[in-house]
Protein backbone atom coordinates (compact mmCIF):
# COMPACT_ATOMS: atom_id res chain seq x y z
CA UNK A 1 0.00 0.00 0.00
CA UNK A 2 1.37 3.44 -0.94
CA UNK A 3 2.05 6.25 1.53
CA UNK A 4 -1.05 8.14 0.34
CA UNK A 5 -3.22 5.05 0.80
CA UNK A 6 -1.78 4.55 4.30
CA UNK A 7 -2.72 8.09 5.30
CA UNK A 8 -6.24 7.86 3.90
CA UNK A 9 -6.78 4.44 5.50
CA UNK A 10 -6.68 6.17 8.88
CA UNK A 11 -9.82 8.14 8.00
CA UNK A 12 -11.77 5.79 5.72
CA UNK A 13 -12.97 2.25 6.46
CA UNK A 14 -11.38 -0.69 4.66
CA UNK A 15 -14.54 -1.51 2.70
CA UNK A 16 -14.32 1.84 0.90
CA UNK A 17 -10.88 0.94 -0.41
CA UNK A 18 -12.16 -2.50 -1.38
CA UNK A 19 -14.93 -0.79 -3.35
CA UNK A 20 -12.42 1.53 -5.01
CA UNK A 21 -10.27 -1.42 -6.05
CA UNK A 22 -13.34 -3.05 -7.63
CA UNK A 23 -13.84 0.11 -9.70
CA UNK A 24 -10.55 -0.61 -11.45
CA UNK A 25 -12.38 -3.30 -13.40
CA UNK A 26 -14.48 -0.74 -15.32
CA UNK A 27 -12.01 1.75 -16.85
CA UNK A 28 -14.15 2.45 -19.94
CA UNK A 29 -17.10 3.66 -17.84
CA UNK A 30 -15.09 6.04 -15.68
CA UNK A 31 -13.03 7.23 -18.63
CA UNK A 32 -16.26 8.26 -20.35
CA UNK A 33 -17.67 9.92 -17.21
CA UNK A 34 -14.42 11.79 -16.55
CA UNK A 35 -14.26 13.03 -20.16
CA UNK A 36 -17.84 14.30 -19.90
CA UNK A 37 -16.99 16.05 -16.61
CA UNK A 38 -14.01 17.78 -18.22
CA UNK A 39 -16.24 18.77 -21.15
CA UNK A 40 -18.85 20.30 -18.83
CA UNK A 41 -16.21 22.78 -17.63
CA UNK A 42 -16.84 24.52 -20.96
CA UNK A 43 -20.14 25.95 -19.69
CA UNK A 44 -18.64 27.31 -16.46
CA UNK A 45 -17.73 30.68 -18.08
CA UNK A 46 -21.42 31.12 -18.93
CA UNK A 47 -22.07 31.42 -15.20
CA UNK A 48 -19.11 33.58 -14.16
CA UNK A 49 -18.37 35.94 -17.07
CA UNK A 50 -20.28 39.22 -16.48
CA UNK A 51 -21.02 40.09 -20.12
CA UNK A 52 -24.56 40.40 -21.44
CA UNK A 53 -25.90 39.06 -24.72
CA UNK A 54 -25.44 42.38 -26.58
CA UNK A 55 -21.86 43.12 -25.53
CA UNK A 56 -19.65 44.36 -28.34
CA UNK A 57 -15.88 44.13 -28.65
CA UNK A 58 -15.70 47.61 -30.19
CA UNK A 59 -18.10 49.52 -27.96
CA UNK A 60 -20.81 49.10 -25.38
CA UNK A 61 -20.89 48.48 -21.66
CA UNK A 62 -19.28 45.04 -21.87
CA UNK A 63 -16.41 46.03 -24.17
CA UNK A 64 -13.92 46.84 -21.39
CA UNK A 65 -14.67 43.61 -19.53
CA UNK A 66 -14.37 41.61 -22.72
CA UNK A 67 -10.95 43.09 -23.50
CA UNK A 68 -9.70 42.25 -20.01
CA UNK A 69 -10.89 38.67 -20.46
CA UNK A 70 -9.23 38.51 -23.88
CA UNK A 71 -5.96 39.67 -22.30
CA UNK A 72 -6.35 36.88 -19.75
CA UNK A 73 -6.99 34.49 -22.64
CA UNK A 74 -3.74 35.52 -24.35
CA UNK A 75 -1.79 34.98 -21.13
CA UNK A 76 -3.48 31.65 -20.53
CA UNK A 77 -2.74 30.44 -24.06
CA UNK A 78 0.91 31.52 -23.89
CA UNK A 79 1.30 29.92 -20.47
CA UNK A 80 -0.35 26.73 -21.69
CA UNK A 81 1.93 26.55 -24.73
CA UNK A 82 5.30 27.32 -23.12
CA UNK A 83 4.74 25.86 -19.64
CA UNK A 84 2.58 22.82 -20.39
CA UNK A 85 2.17 21.68 -24.00
CA UNK A 86 5.69 22.17 -25.39
CA UNK A 87 7.49 20.83 -22.27
CA UNK A 88 5.19 17.78 -22.39
CA UNK A 89 5.97 17.26 -26.08
CA UNK A 90 9.72 17.66 -25.51
CA UNK A 91 9.61 15.23 -22.59
CA UNK A 92 7.81 12.68 -24.73
CA UNK A 93 10.33 13.09 -27.57
CA UNK A 94 13.22 12.80 -25.12
CA UNK A 95 11.84 9.56 -23.68
CA UNK A 96 11.38 8.02 -27.15
CA UNK A 97 14.46 9.49 -28.80
CA UNK A 98 16.60 7.33 -31.03
CA UNK A 99 20.37 7.57 -30.87
CA UNK A 100 21.67 10.50 -32.88
CA UNK A 101 18.21 12.06 -33.29
CA UNK A 102 17.75 15.78 -32.58
CA UNK A 103 15.29 15.77 -29.69
CA UNK A 104 13.60 19.14 -30.33
CA UNK A 105 13.54 19.19 -34.15
CA UNK A 106 10.40 17.10 -34.62
CA UNK A 107 8.49 18.97 -31.94
CA UNK A 108 9.52 22.37 -33.32
CA UNK A 109 8.54 21.45 -36.87
CA UNK A 110 5.08 20.26 -35.80
CA UNK A 111 4.57 23.48 -33.82
CA UNK A 112 5.50 25.59 -36.85
CA UNK A 113 3.29 23.43 -39.07
CA UNK A 114 0.36 24.00 -36.71
CA UNK A 115 0.86 27.77 -36.94
CA UNK A 116 1.12 27.57 -40.74
CA UNK A 117 -2.10 25.55 -41.07
CA UNK A 118 -4.02 28.05 -38.93
CA UNK A 119 -2.60 30.98 -40.93
CA UNK A 120 -3.65 29.40 -44.24
CA UNK A 121 -7.15 28.57 -42.98
CA UNK A 122 -7.68 32.08 -41.61
CA UNK A 123 -6.45 33.70 -44.84
CA UNK A 124 -8.76 31.54 -46.96
CA UNK A 125 -11.82 32.34 -44.85
CA UNK A 126 -10.86 36.02 -44.57
CA UNK A 127 -10.69 36.36 -48.37
CA UNK A 128 -14.12 34.72 -48.71
CA UNK A 129 -15.62 36.97 -46.04
CA UNK A 130 -14.25 40.12 -47.73
CA UNK A 131 -15.80 39.12 -51.07
CA UNK A 132 -19.15 38.40 -49.42
CA UNK A 133 -19.09 41.72 -47.53
CA UNK A 134 -18.38 43.65 -50.74
CA UNK A 135 -21.23 41.86 -52.49
CA UNK A 136 -23.54 42.51 -49.56
CA UNK A 137 -22.75 46.24 -49.57
CA UNK A 138 -23.73 46.48 -53.24
CA UNK A 139 -27.00 44.65 -52.69
CA UNK A 140 -27.89 45.88 -49.22
CA UNK A 141 -29.71 49.11 -50.09
CA UNK A 142 -31.67 47.54 -52.92
CA UNK A 143 -32.52 44.43 -50.92
CA UNK A 144 -33.68 46.35 -47.85
CA UNK A 145 -35.72 48.75 -49.99
CA UNK A 146 -37.44 45.87 -51.78
CA UNK A 147 -38.17 44.07 -48.51
CA UNK A 148 -39.62 47.23 -46.94
CA UNK A 149 -41.76 47.95 -50.01
CA UNK A 150 -43.11 44.40 -49.94
CA UNK A 151 -43.85 44.70 -46.23
CA UNK A 152 -45.60 48.06 -46.76
CA UNK A 153 -47.75 46.48 -49.46
CA UNK A 154 -48.74 43.66 -47.10
CA UNK A 155 -49.63 46.11 -44.35
CA UNK A 156 -51.56 48.32 -46.75
CA UNK A 157 -53.53 45.28 -47.90
CA UNK A 158 -54.57 44.62 -44.30
CA UNK A 159 -55.59 48.27 -43.89
CA UNK A 160 -57.63 48.25 -47.10
CA UNK A 161 -59.51 45.12 -46.05
CA UNK A 162 -60.23 46.55 -42.61
CA UNK A 163 -61.57 49.79 -44.10
CA UNK A 164 -63.30 48.20 -47.08
CA UNK A 165 -61.20 50.19 -49.54
CA UNK A 166 -60.55 48.89 -53.06
CA UNK A 167 -57.41 49.57 -55.10
CA UNK A 168 -53.76 48.52 -55.16
CA UNK A 169 -52.24 51.42 -53.21
CA UNK A 170 -52.84 54.07 -50.61
CA UNK A 171 -55.61 56.65 -51.04
CA UNK A 172 -57.71 54.59 -53.46
CA UNK A 173 -54.66 53.60 -55.51
CA UNK A 174 -53.23 57.07 -56.11
CA UNK A 175 -50.13 56.43 -53.95
CA UNK A 176 -48.30 53.10 -54.21
CA UNK A 177 -46.10 51.52 -51.58
CA UNK A 178 -43.02 52.32 -53.67
CA UNK A 179 -43.97 56.00 -53.93
CA UNK A 180 -44.52 56.10 -50.19
CA UNK A 181 -41.09 54.54 -49.64
CA UNK A 182 -39.29 56.81 -52.14
CA UNK A 183 -40.77 59.97 -50.65
CA UNK A 184 -40.45 59.17 -46.97
CA UNK A 185 -37.54 56.74 -46.71
CA UNK A 186 -35.22 56.74 -49.71
CA UNK A 187 -35.03 60.55 -49.96
CA UNK A 188 -35.19 60.93 -46.17
CA UNK A 189 -37.69 63.75 -46.68
CA UNK A 190 -38.90 63.84 -43.08
CA UNK A 191 -37.56 67.16 -41.80
CA UNK A 192 -39.88 69.70 -40.29
CA UNK A 193 -43.21 67.91 -40.19
CA UNK A 194 -41.66 64.54 -39.34
CA UNK A 195 -42.14 61.16 -40.97
CA UNK A 196 -45.87 61.09 -40.42
CA UNK A 197 -46.27 64.52 -41.98
CA UNK A 198 -44.09 63.55 -44.92
CA UNK A 199 -46.17 60.48 -45.64
CA UNK A 200 -49.33 62.53 -45.24
CA UNK A 201 -48.08 65.02 -47.81
CA UNK A 202 -47.09 62.23 -50.18
CA UNK A 203 -50.51 60.67 -49.92
CA UNK A 204 -52.26 64.03 -50.19
CA UNK A 205 -50.27 64.97 -53.27
CA UNK A 206 -51.04 61.63 -54.86
CA UNK A 207 -54.73 62.07 -54.17
CA UNK A 208 -54.77 65.55 -55.66
CA UNK A 209 -55.23 67.21 -52.33
CA UNK A 210 -55.54 66.61 -48.61
CA UNK A 211 -59.25 65.95 -48.57
CA UNK A 212 -61.39 62.82 -48.71
CA UNK A 213 -60.34 59.52 -47.18
CA UNK A 214 -56.62 60.41 -47.34
CA UNK A 215 -57.01 63.61 -45.41
CA UNK A 216 -59.22 61.95 -42.84
CA UNK A 217 -56.63 59.23 -42.18
CA UNK A 218 -53.71 61.60 -41.82
CA UNK A 219 -54.46 62.70 -38.31
CA UNK A 220 -52.06 62.35 -35.41
CA UNK A 221 -51.68 58.74 -34.35
CA UNK A 222 -53.45 57.48 -37.45
CA UNK A 223 -52.03 54.28 -38.89
CA UNK A 224 -53.55 55.00 -42.28
CA UNK A 225 -50.94 57.51 -43.43
CA UNK A 226 -47.86 55.32 -43.36
CA UNK A 227 -45.93 56.34 -40.25
CA UNK A 228 -46.71 53.10 -38.43
CA UNK A 229 -46.64 51.21 -41.70
CA UNK A 230 -43.06 52.25 -42.36
CA UNK A 231 -41.98 51.51 -38.80
CA UNK A 232 -43.42 48.00 -38.93
CA UNK A 233 -41.94 47.42 -42.39
CA UNK A 234 -38.51 48.51 -41.22
CA UNK A 235 -38.68 46.19 -38.21
CA UNK A 236 -39.57 43.23 -40.41
CA UNK A 237 -36.88 44.12 -42.95
CA UNK A 238 -34.31 44.36 -40.16
CA UNK A 239 -35.27 40.89 -38.92
CA UNK A 240 -35.08 39.52 -42.46
CA UNK A 241 -31.52 40.83 -42.92
CA UNK A 242 -30.29 40.11 -39.38
CA UNK A 243 -28.98 36.66 -40.24
CA UNK A 244 -26.79 38.14 -42.99
CA UNK A 245 -25.26 40.67 -40.58
CA UNK A 246 -24.61 38.27 -37.68
CA UNK A 247 -21.57 36.53 -39.17
CA UNK A 248 -19.06 34.74 -37.01
CA UNK A 249 -15.37 35.56 -37.28
CA UNK A 250 -13.16 32.70 -38.47
CA UNK A 251 -10.98 33.11 -35.36
CA UNK A 252 -13.74 31.57 -33.27
CA UNK A 253 -13.87 28.46 -35.44
CA UNK A 254 -10.08 28.16 -35.42
CA UNK A 255 -10.15 28.28 -31.63
CA UNK A 256 -12.79 25.55 -31.55
CA UNK A 257 -10.70 23.41 -33.89
CA UNK A 258 -7.62 23.79 -31.68
CA UNK A 259 -9.67 23.02 -28.57
CA UNK A 260 -11.09 19.88 -30.16
CA UNK A 261 -7.57 18.59 -30.84
CA UNK A 262 -6.49 19.57 -27.32
CA UNK A 263 -9.52 17.82 -25.79
CA UNK A 264 -8.67 14.67 -27.76
CA UNK A 265 -5.26 14.55 -26.08
CA UNK A 266 -6.91 15.10 -22.69
CA UNK A 267 -9.22 12.19 -23.46
CA UNK A 268 -6.23 9.99 -24.25
CA UNK A 269 -4.65 10.96 -20.92
CA UNK A 270 -7.85 10.30 -18.97
CA UNK A 271 -8.47 6.95 -20.64
CA UNK A 272 -4.88 5.85 -20.14
CA UNK A 273 -4.88 6.85 -16.46
CA UNK A 274 -8.04 4.87 -15.67
CA UNK A 275 -6.41 1.84 -17.29
CA UNK A 276 -3.65 2.16 -14.67
CA UNK A 277 -6.13 2.44 -11.79
CA UNK A 278 -9.20 4.25 -10.53
CA UNK A 279 -7.32 6.50 -8.12
CA UNK A 280 -4.77 7.46 -10.79
CA UNK A 281 -7.63 8.27 -13.15
CA UNK A 282 -9.37 10.49 -10.58
CA UNK A 283 -6.15 12.41 -9.87
CA UNK A 284 -5.47 12.85 -13.59
CA UNK A 285 -9.02 14.07 -14.21
CA UNK A 286 -8.72 16.55 -11.34
CA UNK A 287 -5.40 17.87 -12.69
CA UNK A 288 -6.88 18.33 -16.18
CA UNK A 289 -9.93 20.12 -14.74
CA UNK A 290 -7.71 22.53 -12.80
CA UNK A 291 -5.83 23.34 -16.01
CA UNK A 292 -8.94 23.59 -18.16
CA UNK A 293 -11.10 25.96 -16.09
CA UNK A 294 -8.93 29.09 -16.62
CA UNK A 295 -8.36 27.95 -20.21
CA UNK A 296 -12.12 27.70 -20.83
CA UNK A 297 -12.66 31.25 -19.55
CA UNK A 298 -10.18 32.54 -22.13
CA UNK A 299 -11.72 30.43 -24.90
CA UNK A 300 -15.16 31.77 -24.01
CA UNK A 301 -13.93 35.36 -24.33
CA UNK A 302 -12.41 34.60 -27.76
CA UNK A 303 -15.73 33.15 -28.96
CA UNK A 304 -17.61 36.23 -27.73
CA UNK A 305 -15.16 38.43 -29.63
CA UNK A 306 -15.76 36.33 -32.74
CA UNK A 307 -19.49 37.09 -32.75
CA UNK A 308 -20.87 34.14 -30.77
CA UNK A 309 -23.62 34.78 -28.25
CA UNK A 310 -23.19 33.47 -24.70
CA UNK A 311 -25.34 30.39 -25.37
CA UNK A 312 -23.77 29.76 -28.77
CA UNK A 313 -20.32 29.87 -27.17
CA UNK A 314 -21.38 27.47 -24.42
CA UNK A 315 -22.89 25.02 -26.91
CA UNK A 316 -19.78 25.22 -29.10
CA UNK A 317 -17.58 24.49 -26.09
CA UNK A 318 -19.70 21.45 -25.25
CA UNK A 319 -19.45 20.26 -28.86
CA UNK A 320 -15.65 20.30 -28.68
CA UNK A 321 -15.86 18.18 -25.54
CA UNK A 322 -16.99 15.24 -27.68
CA UNK A 323 -13.39 15.04 -28.96
CA UNK A 324 -12.30 14.30 -25.39
CA UNK A 325 -14.76 11.43 -25.18
CA UNK A 326 -13.44 10.05 -28.48
CA UNK A 327 -9.89 10.30 -27.15
CA UNK A 328 -10.77 8.47 -23.94
CA UNK A 329 -12.52 5.65 -25.80
CA UNK A 330 -9.58 5.39 -28.21
CA UNK A 331 -7.19 4.92 -25.29
CA UNK A 332 -9.40 2.25 -23.69
CA UNK A 333 -10.23 0.32 -26.87
CA UNK A 334 -6.62 0.19 -28.04
CA UNK A 335 -5.16 -0.28 -24.56
CA UNK A 336 -3.12 -3.25 -25.76
CA UNK A 337 -1.32 -1.00 -28.25
CA UNK A 338 -0.88 1.95 -25.93
CA UNK A 339 2.73 2.64 -26.87
CA UNK A 340 1.84 2.54 -30.56
CA UNK A 341 -0.99 5.05 -30.02
CA UNK A 342 1.31 7.41 -28.12
CA UNK A 343 3.87 7.20 -30.92
CA UNK A 344 1.27 7.94 -33.62
CA UNK A 345 -0.37 10.82 -31.73
CA UNK A 346 2.79 12.50 -30.40
CA UNK A 347 2.47 15.18 -33.11
CA UNK A 348 -0.90 16.39 -31.78
CA UNK A 349 0.45 18.28 -28.76
CA UNK A 350 3.02 20.47 -30.62
CA UNK A 351 0.56 20.97 -33.50
CA UNK A 352 -2.04 22.25 -31.01
CA UNK A 353 0.60 24.47 -29.40
CA UNK A 354 1.25 26.10 -32.79
CA UNK A 355 -2.48 26.71 -33.25
CA UNK A 356 -2.78 28.31 -29.81
CA UNK A 357 0.22 30.56 -30.56
CA UNK A 358 -1.46 31.77 -33.75
CA UNK A 359 -4.75 32.50 -31.96
CA UNK A 360 -3.04 34.34 -29.10
CA UNK A 361 -0.44 36.39 -31.00
CA UNK A 362 -2.05 36.89 -34.42
CA UNK A 363 -5.80 36.84 -33.86
CA UNK A 364 -6.38 38.33 -30.40
CA UNK A 365 -3.32 40.35 -29.34
CA UNK A 366 -3.30 42.85 -32.29
CA UNK A 367 -6.80 44.06 -31.32
CA UNK A 368 -5.67 44.61 -27.74
CA UNK A 369 -2.57 46.55 -28.86
CA UNK A 370 -4.83 49.18 -30.45
CA UNK A 371 -5.93 50.34 -26.98
CA UNK A 372 -4.79 53.96 -26.48
CA UNK A 373 -5.92 54.53 -22.90
CA UNK A 374 -2.90 54.02 -20.63
CA UNK A 375 -4.96 52.84 -17.67
CA UNK A 376 -6.78 50.26 -19.77
CA UNK A 377 -3.49 49.13 -21.34
CA UNK A 378 -2.03 48.57 -17.87
CA UNK A 379 -5.13 46.58 -16.91
CA UNK A 380 -4.75 44.45 -20.04
CA UNK A 381 -1.08 43.78 -19.27
CA UNK A 382 -1.92 42.82 -15.68
CA UNK A 383 -4.64 40.47 -16.92
CA UNK A 384 -2.24 38.89 -19.43
CA UNK A 385 0.38 38.33 -16.71
CA UNK A 386 -2.32 36.89 -14.44
CA UNK A 387 -3.18 34.35 -17.14
CA UNK A 388 0.47 33.30 -17.45
CA UNK A 389 0.92 33.17 -13.66
CA UNK A 390 -2.18 31.05 -13.15
CA UNK A 391 -1.09 28.52 -15.78
CA UNK A 392 2.38 28.44 -14.17
CA UNK A 393 0.84 27.68 -10.77
CA UNK A 394 -1.41 24.99 -12.22
CA UNK A 395 1.52 23.37 -14.04
CA UNK A 396 3.78 23.47 -10.99
CA UNK A 397 1.32 21.97 -8.51
CA UNK A 398 -0.68 19.71 -10.80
Amino acid sequence: MSAISSVFSLYFPEYIWTFVEELDEHPWLFSALASILVGLSGILPLLIIPIDETASFKDGAGAATLRVLLSFAVGGLLGDVFLHLLPEAWENDLANRKEGEHVSLKCGLWCLFGMLVFIIVEKLFAATDEEEEESEKKKQNGDIKQIEIEEIEKLLEVERKQRGVKGPGLCNGTVTAEQLYDTCVFNNNTKGSGEGGCCSMAAGAGAGGAGGRCGAGAGAGGRWMGRCLLREARDKAAKATKTKQDKKDVAGYLNLMANSIDNFTHGLAVGGSFLVGFRVGVLTTFAILVHEIPHEVGDFAILLKSGFSRWEAAKAQLATASAGLIGAMTAVIFSGARNAIEAKTSWIVPFTAGGFLHIALVTVLPDLLREQDKKQSATHLASLLAGIALMAIMTHYF
